[in-house]
């Protein structure tokens, strides 16, 4: 979905920002985990800036968005101590019972831990057991 929100959106900032650090994009290799057709019909390229390079987001830092992200309904929790690539992070789901249209999922209780500039604690996002 990424993929094709990037080819309509091609000049979206925040959706460059996010495309640019898809394990595909940072390898160079759009044959893992993407579909191939969907890839090939939305082919896209990240911004650049007059000199050729990647814009520099500066790890997200440049859109000054909060640090803390807390969505009660869906039992989301999304915080980090800076915006940097080192920066101390954490990523937390317990999906309450829902109370709008949805489907539950196995990953209550999944949390995505990272600091240092690497995955400390990493799960998928749609595990078939809990953990």
């Amino acid at each position: 979905m990424l993929n094709i929100a990037k080819y309509f959106y091609p000049n979206d900032r925040k959706l460059d920002f996010v495309f640019q650090n898809l394990l595909q994009m940072r390898a160079n290799n759009f044959n893992t985990d993407l579909y191939p057709l969907e890839t090939l019909i939305t082919a896209s390229d990240p911004m650049r800036d007059a000199q050729g390079k990647l814009v520099n987001y500066k790890a997200g830092a440049v859109f000054q968005l909060p640090e803390t992200y807390v969505d009660e309904d869906r039992g989301v929790v999304i915080t980090r101590d800076q915006w940097t690539r080192d920066a101390l992070y954490l990523n937390f789901e317990c999906h309450p019972d829902t109370h709008f249209a949805s489907h539950e999922h196995a990953d209550r209780g999944r949390f995505v831990f990272t600091a240092l500039g690497r995955n400390w604690a990493w799960q998928d996002s749609r595990p078939h057991e809990t953990a």
